[in-house]
């Protein structure tokens, strides 16, 4: 079943043969939580769950895809031996509110993360809370840690909530053509990765293929893992080589600056 002609995405952006896997670094997840899985070695993952009544275990799935995505095995991983930090923000229906989220935040850094991923968001576009999450962000890229969040699902309208905070690296999805998604938001989209039929792992040592800006965003923090754990590099300079590397696709509004690639 895994084999590399369904792992389109992860030789997309040039990580199928990765120099390291991405030791060492923390990869936070901010999501529905991640496992059970038998391919998602729990020494590897600490978990936290934020969501009253909901233990840390993901009952919805989104949270354990994205997780495999970025950090899975090295069947489907792209930085499969980089540590996963799972903070629950995420109930079981696959919502939550912006005050979990935010505790999530902040209980990653707390635990050492070298990225953050955010497969969530809203399309609301709300001054104030891009103001909150703007000074969260800066404050942690200052500190040396990048944060990453989808750009949504909404199709031609701009980019919400939390994706829309400037110094949030905002990623949009692109198909196997390397054309945009119909459903992938616009505007402040920095940089795109994969987000059609990609194959991960969901909870209960099953597999699924997804789609959604969500399933891009963790294309872009395994292969931020990767040069971390090559390059030594944080934070900003890390945002800039995510970038700077990045394959022009097209217009910025759509595509920012292009495919997250793994370069040589």
């Amino acid at each position: 079943m895994l084999n590399n002609n369904l792992l389109w995405g992860r030789e997309a952006v040039l990580a199928a043969e990765p120099r390291l896997y991405g030791q060492g670094i923390r990869i936070a997840v901010l999501d529905t939580g991640v496992g059970p899985h038998k391919l998602l070695d729990t020494a590897r993952i600490k978990s936290v769950s934020m969501v009253s009544g909901e233990d840390a275990t993901d009952s919805h799935g989104h949270g354990t895809h994205c997780a495999g995505i970025a950090a899975g095995p090295r069947q489907i991983g792209i930085a499969p031996e980089a540590l996963i930090l799972s903070a629950k923000v995420l109930g079981r229906s696959g919502s939550g509110t912006w005050l979990d989220i935010i505790a999530g935040y902040m209980w990653a850094i707390a635990n050492g993360a070298d990225i953050i991923n955010m497969s969530l968001g809203s399309p609301q576009r709300d001054d104030f809370w891009a103001n909150v999450w703007n000074a969260m962000v800066k404050e942690a890229l200052d500190a040396g840690i990048l944060t990453i969040a989808a750009a949504g699902n909404a199709g031609l309208a701009n980019v919400g909530l939390p994706a829309m905070a400037p110094e949030i690296l905002s990623v949009g999805a692109v198909d196997q053509q390397l054309q945009r998604t119909d459903f992938s938001c616009v505007g402040k989209v920095d940089i795109s990765a994969p987000g059609i039929s990609i194959l991960s792992t969901v909870p209960d040592d099953k597999y699924a293929f997804w789609g959604g800006t969500s399933m891009a965003a963790p294309h872009v923090a395994g292969v931020a893992a990767l040069y971390a754990a090559e390059t030594g590099l944080r934070g900003r300079e890390l945002k800039t080589k995510l970038l700077e590397s990045a394959r022009p696709l097209g217009p910025t509004a759509l595509f920012g600056a292009g495919l997250v690639q793994y370069a040589a």
